[in-house]
């Protein structure tokens, strides 16, 4: 075990390698952390990551004291600086407060299997399916993910944000577990990011609902969707304001309706949060779809890193 404690302040920072997934994590936090190079100023972040695959991590100045596990590969790079490599195991990071024992800041490595060894569009006779060649002028953004996380029916609430679970992403064909799926870290920053611009404008929800986060190829198609739909690359999610728990979009313009008029509105909160200093980081698409008689209305956001409107 490895120590170091600064003059003024003590930090205690703690990695662990296993799936206990737990700790009091605080709702907010003032500090802001680095995350391979990603602004992010949550308490409670997760990355999915290969087997031998680094992890950068920054820390504001004077969180320097930390205590590592022996069983992670884990190097200081610079006074604020350090960096994780994933072993074959899911590991946990935390910066903790040592005298309240309180989790300042919580990072989760989810090692995932290597889409390498999915065999005949198969993981553990789970279908994913086949992943269509990526075309030419999007090469870089149609490339298959580089791996699937195996999910057991315990992990499916485990909180990968402060109000994202695992179960608002797995895909929902009929299948029995373990699942797989991947989700995109800068996907999560986006949704969490958004939900507190929408909280900002007098929406009070303690998070988004889903219609759909990522899917397989296999169930995509299946659902007769583009071949080539964001949700298959894990960076896509169709949400709805849905604060009374009736399962359908609220009234959001207060107008006494409930229609396209609301998918509409939310659509503008959406614009306008990617319009912002923040939200400019957010390359991707947004799109409409108003209510029918089998849905209410929702929104597809996704960070597929070039821009597109529907």
């Amino acid at each position: 075990m490895t120590y170091f404690m600064p003059y003024k302040f003590l930090v205690c920072l703690v990695i662990s390698f296993g799936l206990v997934f737990s700790g009091h994590v605080r709702a907010e936090t003032a500090a802001s952390f680095y995350v391979n190079n990603m602004l992010v100023p949550l308490p409670l972040f997760s990355v999915f990551v290969l087997p031998g695959e680094s992890v950068s991590l920054s820390v504001p100045a004077g969180l320097s004291a930390y205590e590592a596990s022996d069983k992670v590969n884990f190097t200081k790079v610079s006074p604020d600086k350090w960096q994780l490599t994933a072993t074959k195991r899911h590991g946990i990071f935390r910066l903790i407060e040592p005298v309240t024992k309180k989790t300042v800041f919580q990072l989760n490595l989810l090692v995932v299997i290597p889409h390498s060894e999915v065999s005949d569009g198969l993981i553990d006779q789970y279908q994913i399916g086949q992943y269509p060649e990526p075309r030419r002028q999007f090469n870089v953004f149609e490339r298959p993910p580089k791996g699937f996380l195996r999910v057991s029916p315990r992990m499916v609430d485990m909180p990968l944000t402060p109000t994202l679970i695992l179960r608002r992403f797995i895909s929902k064909q009929n299948s029995d577990f373990p699942k797989y799926l991947y989700v995109n870290e800068k996907l999560l920053l986006l949704l969490e990011s958004f939900l507190k611009e929408v909280k900002r404008q007098g929406y009070s929800i303690d998070s988004f609902s889903f219609v759909s986060g990522f899917r397989t190829p296999y169930y995509n198609a299946q659902l007769g969707n583009i071949e080539y739909s964001r949700h298959i690359f894990g960076d896509a999610a169709d949400i709805y304001i849905d604060a009374d728990g009736n399962k359908r979009l609220d009234d959001l313009n207060r107008d006494g309706l409930i229609n396209q008029s609301d998918t509409k509105f939310l659509i503008g909160l959406a614009e306008r949060f990617k319009k912002s200093v923040y939200g400019a980081q957010f390359v991707g698409g947004i799109g409409h779809y108003p209510p029918t008689r089998h849905h209410g209305g929702f929104i597809h956001l996704d960070t597929r890193g070039y821009k597109a409107r529907w």
